[in-house]
């Protein structure tokens, strides 16, 4: 531990002299910086939410000319705006230019002793770069490395700093990072190939093999399969021989990769281009159903977060292949302020194209260790600590990270443990905004972490939903488009199979979805039974045989918190009136012994009722009607919008004219609950509509959700029916 006081020097800032330092402007010379961007716990609430006013931006260009200090923030604003110097007047005002501070870490010392160590963030007023200027200045010691400050990069990859990391994380970081709980089973994936950097060939993965893996993207996919390095059946045989791998034809990401190896010591590299037979739909299958394993079984990932396809290389592996500007200005006889590396929304991680493709997502997720190449600098993220070339982080055991302060981040502040229940909602979130090349990849590229999931939790997933309380799931939010593609499957007995992706899935729709909300408190009183689901859901088969949703697993993980013991189940009066018998006879019990084969539908029996709909299409809300009363719903979803939509002209459809009725299909799926409460006297609804070609089997699609009150769909004209989801 150290002393925080003495190793910030807190109380011994003297400020420069016109003598000593000549050049800076009388606005900058009276900036504490110092105290500015570090402060302890004596430090007053007001002072750390202080702004420094740096007066009107044609003014700092005026004064640039003298000023050294000036003249890096107008450098760094022309960088922010492609090179061209920054509008100083902006929406008819002159542009403001002042700071404000970002927190970076907490460096502890000893006892309760602490500081927060803070960049400075310039802010434009109007907001040029828009809300978020992104450029960022840090204190560093030219020669000194001091927790949580800046230090100067090279232009080419320290090697022995990424060692470090390594290292120190296998050695220093235990079974959080070894074996962290989600890790599960400790077996090697099946199959398993890798590239041996030795024998320049690929071979099958030794017995309890330490290997590597790659994160990358393709790019053009057509172009990447015409490739003669690639992966196939024609290819394997001679990939597979001694010196066969022609490393100087791979694609850049991969050469490159191979040269990291070698440079950190390690043997073996997982590229899934060169360890999956590409054209081989039996081992496509087998080996997308193990990447869970695949990632984080690897001692670490490489992510390479630049470029847009194969060929973008290692940035800093070799000279001339990346740009760290790092500006620097001299603050007092010890410290300076230096620009941060990243000055713009285009190259951090969260806007890379990386970050944008759907198979990425779970890659990082099930990653214990990343190196993330960025087209700045190296990033390290472990189970334990964060760190950067451009800041010193690594003191872990002294240091808290904010790695949201990084741009290496892409996983929200406030997030919950990694791959609890809670977590799944997050995870849905993040993924929804992803790009696929296939849209039939949805399942694939998210089943890595839902097995994750199944381990830690001791749950079962059907479709990305959890058994336990599956009436509860199928209320998720939002979707805008039904996902239009088929969905490989692999069955019981390993045989594929494909089927259209279904509509009470939030896999089967594409836009922004907010996953099903997990609630705790009914997850509690499901497992002492004391609150349990209203309908029986059945899986149904190839063959027309079903198999029940089962919930909950016997082992499941108990949630966290303790709640108020309940013996009672509570008693709703209203169900009687609309609920019936919920259990289904197999219809083929003689298909029992056979492997079930899933087709992505849903029986079960519930309650159907077809209400006149009313829909504003100014606040895009529905009202129903029921015995004449007019009873406004919440809903979810936009797909049943359509049932609305009309070609409007102006010269024919009066402005006025915001709403339309129709009757609209809703069935019950279960009690609706608020966060952390029970369920209530209201019902979660889905809205279908019936199939054409099959609406004398009931099947339906569904296009939104909805809660109404359980009294008020009492008094509807209901009906007790047998339904098929699809």
């Amino acid at each position: 531990m150290v002393k925080v006081k003495s190793l910030f020097k807190l109380r011994g800032f003297r400020k420069p002299s016109k003598s000593e330092f000549p050049k800076l402007c009388k606005t900058c010379r009276n900036i504490d910086f110092k105290k500015y961007l570090i402060y302890d716990d004596e430090t007053s609430v007001e002072a750390t939410k202080a702004a420094i006013k740096l007066g009107y931006l044609d003014d700092l260009i005026q004064r640039s000319s003298s000023c050294p200090l000036c003249a890096l923030i107008v450098d760094c604003a022309k960088r922010r705006n492609d090179g061209e110097q920054p509008p100083v007047v902006y929406k008819k005002k002159r542009v403001k230019v002042s700071t404000c501070r970002k927190f970076i870490c907490r460096v502890y010392g000893e006892g309760d002793q602490s500081a927060i160590v803070q960049r400075m963030v310039l802010e434009f007023e109007p907001a040029i770069f828009g809300y978020f200027s992104h450029i960022r200045f840090q204190l560093s010691t030219p020669n000194e490395e001091v927790s949580g400050f800046g230090r100067q990069m090279k232009p080419i990859i320290d090697m022995a700093r990424l060692k470090g990391w390594l290292s120190d994380c296998e050695v220093r970081h235990g079974n959080q990072c070894h074996a962290p709980s989600w890790l599960g089973e400790q077996k090697q994936p099946r199959f398993l190939r890798v590239i041996d950097t030795e024998k320049k060939c690929v071979v099958h993965a030794p017995s309890e093999c330490r290997y590597v893996a790659l994160s990358y993207v393709w790019g053009n996919r057509k172009k990447m399969q015409s490739r003669l390095w690639l992966s196939t059946k024609a290819t394997k045989d001679k990939l597979e021989r001694e010196g066969g791998l022609d490393v100087k034809s791979l694609p850049k990401t991969i050469f490159d990769a191979l040269h990291l190896l070698s440079e950190m010591g390690e043997r073996y590299l997982w590229a899934d281009a060169l360890c999956i037979v590409q054209d081989d739909d039996t081992e496509l299958a087998e080996q997308t159903s193990q990447m869970d394993l695949v990632y984080a079984r690897a001692v670490f990932t490489i992510i390479v977060a630049s470029g847009t396809n194969a060929n973008a290389g290692l940035p800093g592996l070799h000279a001339n292949t990346r740009s760290a500007l790092q500006g620097s200005i001299r603050i007092d006889d010890k410290y300076s302020l230096t620009q941060t590396v990243a000055q713009g929304n285009a190259t951090h991680l969260a806007q890379s194209t990386w970050n944008s493709r759907g198979w990425t997502f779970q890659e990082r997720l099930l990653s214990r260790r990343v190196l993330i190449f960025t087209p700045e600098q190296v990033f390290w993220n472990c189970e334990s600590a964060v760190c950067c070339e451009e800041t010193t982080l690594e003191r872990f055991e002294d240091i808290s990270v904010l790695p949201q302060a990084l741009d290496c981040h892409d996983e929200w502040e406030d997030k919950p443990d990694k791959f609890s229940r809670d977590s799944l909602r997050t995870y849905i979130i993040q993924y929804s905004g992803r790009d696929f090349t296939y849209q039939s990849d949805a399942l694939a590229a998210f089943s890595g972490i839902l097995r994750r999931m199944e381990y830690e939790n001791k749950e079962s997933y059907h479709w990305g939903l959890p058994h336990t309380r599956f009436d509860q799931a199928l209320s998720w939010d939002g979707g805008a488009k039904l996902r239009d593609a088929l969905c490989r499957l692999t069955a019981e007995d390993g045989s594929v199979h494909q089927v259209p992706f279904p509509t009470w899935s939030w896999l089967g729709w594409t836009g922004f979805i907010s996953g099903p909300m997990y609630n705790e408190t009914v997850h509690a009183h499901t497992l002492n039974g004391t609150s349990k689901s209203e309908l029986q859901f059945y899986k149904v088969g190839l063959h027309n045989d079903i198999q029940l949703i089962q919930g909950p697993d016997p082992d499941s993980t108990p949630p966290t918190r303790r709640y108020p013991k309940n013996d009672e189940q509570k008693y709703f009066p209203l169900r009687s009136r609309w609920k019936g018998e919920t259990s289904i006879e197999n219809i083929s019990p003689g298909l029992l012994a056979q492997p079930f084969i899933d087709t992505g539908r849903l029986t079960f029996w519930t309650s159907h009722a077809r209400i006149m709909t009313r829909y504003d299409e100014t606040s895009h809300e529905i009202s129903i009607v029921i015995k004449g009363k007019k009873i406004n719903v919440p809903t979810s979803g936009s797909l049943f919008q359509r049932h609305f939509e009309t070609r409007r002209r102006a010269k024919i459809i009066s402005i006025m004219q915001t709403s339309q009725k129709r009757p609209l299909d809703f069935i019950v799926v279960g009690r609706f609950a608020e966060i952390e409460r029970l369920e209530m006297e209201k019902l979660n609804v889905l809205i279908v509509e019936w199939d054409e070609d099959e609406k004398e089997r009931n099947v339906a699609r569904m296009t939104g959700t909805a809660v109404i009150e359980e009294k008020d769909w009492v008094e509807a004209e209901r009906e007790w029916k047998l339904v098929i989801l699809k």
